[in-house]
């Protein structure tokens, strides 16, 4: 009975898996052009990401349900049974971690490609904004001091108090989620270090010292990268800011 529900699982498996391969490249077009297209409206890029999200755990839960049906027909007290069980229960982890994984890579690369979409934009923006705005009362030229947020401006001609706005692309970029998916981007290789880290700490029954501190250092490790990354990008940001924020990310570990 056993070699039998190993192979009933084993093509169980196979179709489950290659249907996430299947979503992930019917997905992939069309958030691509969602980001072209739509880089200034936040809802279709959020709504198509979130209803990837849901298929990609549906499968999950799909591998679940037929890994539960084939172990409740093992037989019990029987040791290549529980053998075969706990084969299922890693190959079940093993696809899970895979959806995660698989997951938190796209939405990774892709909310950064729309960051940088929002990026070109926004500097477009900002050489228009330099070029000069008018004063609402006499037309005169106006230079912002600065171009990614709201400045008052007061006219050299008139004497007009004017408030100047950035433009929707900038307000978005700095105002938003672009920042965080740059700097995300810019710490991938350390994200999925840690990742991998806080997966394997999870799974120890009793972690030693040295595991957690192993795990401490992988977040040590992105968050310093992740936090240069959008210091960088931030402005006014300081070496206090970086260090302030570094210490509040680690408390948890």
């Amino acid at each position: 009975m056993s070699e039998a529900i190993r192979a009933r699982w084993a093509t169980f498996h196979a179709k489950v898996t290659a249907r996430l391969d299947e979503v992930m490249a019917e997905a992939t077009p069309g958030i691509t052009e969602l980001i072209e297209t739509e880089a200034l409206d936040p809802t279709p890029f959020a709504t198509a990401m979130m209803e990837l999200r849901t298929r990609l755990l549906g499968l999950g839960k799909k591998l679940e349900e037929g890994r539960a049906k084939l172990a409740r027909d093992l037989p019990e007290d029987d040791d290549a049974a529980e053998a075969l069980r706990d084969e299922l229960d890693a190959a079940q982890r093993a696809f899970d971690d895979r959806v995660e994984d698989t997951w938190e890579d796209f939405e990774l690369e892709h909310s950064a490609a729309l960051a940088r979409r929002l990026e070109a934009l926004a500097q477009a923006e900002a050489r228009a904004l330099a070029g000069g705005r008018p004063c609402a009362s006499c037309s005169a030229p106006l230079v912002p001091p600065v171009t990614h947020q709201p400045s008052t401006v007061a006219c050299p001609h008139c004497g007009t108090r004017n408030t100047v706005l950035p433009g929707a692309a900038t307000a978005m970029f700095y105002g938003g989620n672009a920042l965080h998916a740059l700097a995300d981007a810019a710490a991938a290789k350390e994200k999925r270090a840690l990742r991998l880290a806080e997966r394997r700490h999870r799974r120890l029954r009793e972690p030693t010292a040295a595991q957690t501190e192993q795990l401490r250092a992988a977040a040590e490790a992105y968050w310093s990268r992740y936090l240069r990354a959008k210091g960088a990008l931030t402005p006014g940001w300081t070496d206090a800011n970086l260090a302030t924020e570094l210490a509040n990310r680690l408390k948890r570990y």
